[in-house]
């Protein structure tokens, strides 16, 4: 038995397919491919989570000292400076979207719809009709 017949396991009586026989499948070009001028904005709502970790270890707290303030004032004050830079954040974050600056660098992959939008409009694609 050859090597190649128990690698392709194919039966001894047929000749196996080598490496250079590759069966090639024609390519069917079912949607053009090109992008298109502009992006939908239906997935933009996301779940917005923030400063979880500061919040388990805040009510793990609590819970440990019969939810006593009072002994857990440094996980509940951690928790209130992440909430207050998460909510910062997110307004610098609204502040420069309203203005229309587009953010590029490490947060790109964070773009808005009206971002991408901005951006698609300033190269847009030459759309040729077959």
């Amino acid at each position: 038995m050859h090597i190649t017949e128990i690698l392709f396991k194919r039966p001894r009586c047929r000749l196996p397919l080598g490496p250079h026989e590759i069966k090639v499948t024609p390519f069917k070009e079912l949607l053009p491919l090109r992008l298109q001028n502009s992006v939908s904005s239906k997935s933009e709502k996301g779940a917005d989570v923030s400063c979880l970790q500061e919040m388990a270890v805040m009510f793990a707290c609590m819970k440990n000292n019969d939810f006593k303030e009072v002994k857990c004032s440094q996980e509940i004050e951690t928790f209130n400076k992440c909430h207050l830079e998460h909510t910062a954040s997110k307004k610098l974050a609204k502040q420069k979207e309203e203005s229309g600056e587009i953010v590029t660098g490490t947060n790109s992959r964070n773009l808005t719809s009206k971002q991408l939008n901005q951006l698609l409009a300033k190269y847009p694609q030459f759309n040729e009709k077959l």
